[in-house]
């Protein structure tokens, strides 16, 4: 038995003013001053978006049963749905510690929300593989874009397949049905469990993202992205051998 569970839970307020927030990043030698202070400073403004408007909090809830034993689930996501309209004031403290440095970014500004427009949907809410069998994912969207679909396996992102949607059709496939190109569900040698998760990604404009990202880097490159020109839709899979267990899954195109 599976059971899937997406709980939507959105707190704050509705009208802009203006907020204070802080950010820091710890770092060491090989991370420059500049970089370290640029990245407290986009934490300082995510946090001042959170402080204003609250959280929209996607929590996923997974159960998966064999017989009588059932390994249960959860994750909790954080989509930042404001933006910054005007920086009053910016402020940097480095502090030298044992080990590290760290710079704190403190800032004054207004902050608004945003209206997403976009309608981008994943048809089914499961999947569940086997091994060296072809994986096809459906779903549709109101407007054109981009789709990058990631596979996160522990705690990386591993980008996994990139197209170019036209809305005139609608719904779309992954991989497209003209696409040479295949992606099969693969079993790694001697594993027997997995816990893996799609994020389809969509973008109104052409983004060049990096094939690999750890949660932080991933997290912080969709806030880079304006949030009335994303949506971002998370689902988890499994692949189910013809006998007992489950066994880890990887992507890879053929």
């Amino acid at each position: 038995m599976n059971k899937l569970l997406l709980l939507l839970l959105i707190t704050g307020n509705v009208y802009a003013e203006r907020t204070l927030g802080i950010g820091e990043y710890r770092h060491g030698p090989d991370t420059s001053e500049n970089v370290a202070c640029e990245i407290a400073l986009e934490k300082a403004k995510e946090n001042a978006i959170i402080s204003f408007l609250g959280q929209r909090i996607e929590v996923i809830e997974f159960e998966n049963c064999k017989s009588e034993k059932c390994n249960y689930n959860k994750d909790t996501y954080t989509d930042v749905e404001g933006k910054i309209t005007r920086l009053y004031d910016t402020k940097y403290e480095v502090l030298q510690k044992i080990g590290y440095r760290s710079c704190i970014a403190k800032i004054v500004a207004d902050v608004d929300v945003v209206k997403n427009d976009i309608n981008f949907a994943i048809y089914d809410n499961f999947y569940e593989f086997k091994h060296d069998k072809p994986v096809r994912f459906m779903g549709r969207s109101n407007t054109s874009g981009y789709i990058t679909l990631f596979n996160r396996v522990g705690r990386e992102y591993h980008k996994i397949y990139s197209m170019k949607f036209d809305s005139k059709d609608r719904g779309f496939t992954i991989p497209e049905k003209a696409s040479k190109k295949r992606i099969v569900a693969y079993l790694e040698l001697g594993q027997l469990h997995s816990k893996e998760m799609m994020m389809f990604v969509f973008t109104k404009r052409n983004q060049q993202f990096k094939n690999k990202y750890t949660e932080n880097q991933m997290k912080s490159a969709l806030f880079q992205i304006p949030v009335n020109d994303r949506k971002v839709v998370r689902r988890y899979v499994q692949i189910v051998p013809w006998h007992f267990g489950i066994f880890m899954i990887t992507y890879m195109y053929c």
